[in-house]
């Protein structure tokens, strides 16, 4: 699932967008590839905030370290 997301940005795609299916299961994740942009199933959604959040607070760019900063799009 992550390589189908690769780089897309997150977003919310409401009814747009096609499902994405693997092994010929449906996944409950969307995709639209001409703009780049992936929703990911609502069970999950949660953990990536968490995971986004925590990134940016740990990444703050102290000394030689790049600062993460999450941004709403």
């Amino acid at each position: 699932m992550n390589s189908l997301r690769s780089n897309h940005e997150y977003d919310d795609l409401g009814s747009t967008g096609s499902g994405v299916n693997y092994n010929g299961a449906v996944t409950g994740n969307r995709i639209n590839g001409s703009n780049g942009l992936f929703e990911p199933r609502d069970k999950v959604k949660g953990d990536l905030a968490r995971i986004i959040l925590y990134m940016d607070l740990r990444y703050e760019g102290a000394g030689t370290e790049p600062d993460l900063v999450a941004v709403k799009l």
